[in-house]
């Protein structure tokens, strides 16, 4: 009798976690297509229990560790290569965030999959010619017996900020939608626009080699 019991608990208790899964994955699913319904409280913990997201989570930590590595040695290389001038990179920064800026507040408005694909795809090209010009302009100012220290300030600048921006957003996201977070990310860059002067930044201390 005790058996069949437990039995049909281990039963009952396996169809409730399916059950589970399958209205988790729903909402999900809803999320991802309408873009403002509200997510489900939960922890990281529960989250990490899906194999899927694992897989996800572990494969964006390797490839964030990559991009921050390329990252270090991107602004150098192309101020080598290129031996462009400071002034051309401010131009470009400036531009770039304005651009960003737009295409961003695109991507949280439209509502069709075929356009987010091309709207995300700008901003991501927006994004790195922001970021390459910034990590030029900033090596052209360093020498080598500074530039490992200094740069991994700069990669903790906005890589080690993440989560803190993400600890911001989620109450907004709740009392509002991912909607009003992105575009209050694209008023941001606009005003970023506007404060970047770089045209100041003194001569290369030293010839990247």
């Amino acid at each position: 009798m005790m058996a069949r019991l437990s039995r049909d608990h281990a039963v009952h208790a396996t169809q409730t976690d399916a059950d589970c899964d399958d209205t988790y994955v729903t909402s999900a699913l809803d999320a991802l297509e309408d873009g403002d319904l509200p997510f489900r409280p939960g922890s990281a913990r529960a989250a990490l229990s899906h194999a899927t997201f694992r897989r996800v989570f572990i494969g964006a930590f390797l490839s964030n560790i990559g991009s921050w590595m390329q990252n270090v040695v991107l602004g150098a290389l192309a101020y080598d290569l290129t031996q462009s001038p400071t002034r051309n990179l401010v131009k470009v920064t400036r531009v770039g965030l304005v651009l960003f800026a737009g295409f961003l507040a695109a991507f949280a408005l439209v509502r069709s999959p075929a356009t987010a694909y091309v709207a995300v795809t700008l901003v991501g090209i927006a994004y790195f010619a922001v970021i390459t010009s910034l990590s030029t302009v900033l090596q052209q100012q360093l020498d080598d017996s500074s530039r490992d220290r200094v740069m991994a300030l700069w990669i903790m600048g906005f890589g080690g900020t993440v989560p803190i921006g993400n600890l911001l957003a989620g109450p907004v996201i709740e009392a509002s939608s991912i909607t009003v977070v992105v575009l209050i990310g694209a008023a941001v860059a606009v005003v970023l626009a506007w404060c970047a002067d770089l045209s100041a930044a003194p001569v290369a201390a030293a010839a990247v080699t």
